[in-house]
C-alpha cells in the first residue's frame, strides 16, 4: 500500500471539515476521524459509525486516519488557519469528548 502524500492528507482534511462542520450523523462521525486524529487522548472513533457514511466521504476519513499515520502530522497542521478551524470544531462538538460520552453513556445504563 503506498503512503498517502501531504496532498492527498491535506485534500482530506478539507473534504472532512465540510462535513464535520453539519450538525448530522454523518457530521458527527467525520468529526470524530478529524478530532481523534487531532487529540486521541480526548477524542475517540467510533469505528462502526463509519458505516453510516457515503463511500465519498468514508474514503476522505480513511484517507485522514492513513495521512496522520503516514505522515506523522496532525490534521490541523494541513489547512491554513488550522488552530482556530479545529478550536472550533472542538467546541462545536464538545459532546464528542471521552468524559462527556461516558456520562452520557452512564445516564442511560439501569
Amino acid at each position: 500500500m503506498e503512503k498517502i502524500s501531504l496532498e492527498e492528507y491535506g485534500n482530506a482534511v478539507k473534504s472532512c471539515l465540510n462535513v464535520a462542520q453539519q450538525p448530522t450523523g454523518g457530521g458527527s462521525i467525520v468529526a470524530q476521524v478529524l478530532l481523534s486524529a487531532y487529540d486521541g487522548e480526548l477524542y475517540q472513533l467510533d469505528v462502526a459509525g463509519l458505516c453510516n457514511l457515503d463511500r465519498s466521504i468514508y474514503e476522505s476519513a480513511i484517507t485522514v486516519i492513513r495521512g496522520r499515520y503516514d505522515t506523522c502530522r496532525e490534521p490541523h497542521e494541513m489547512i491554513a488557519g488550522g488552530d482556530a478551524v479545529f478550536c472550533n470544531l472542538c467546541r462545536e462538538w464538545s459532546g464528542l469528548k471521552l468524559a462527556a460520552r461516558a456520562k452520557k453513556q452512564a445516564k442511560r445504563q439501569w
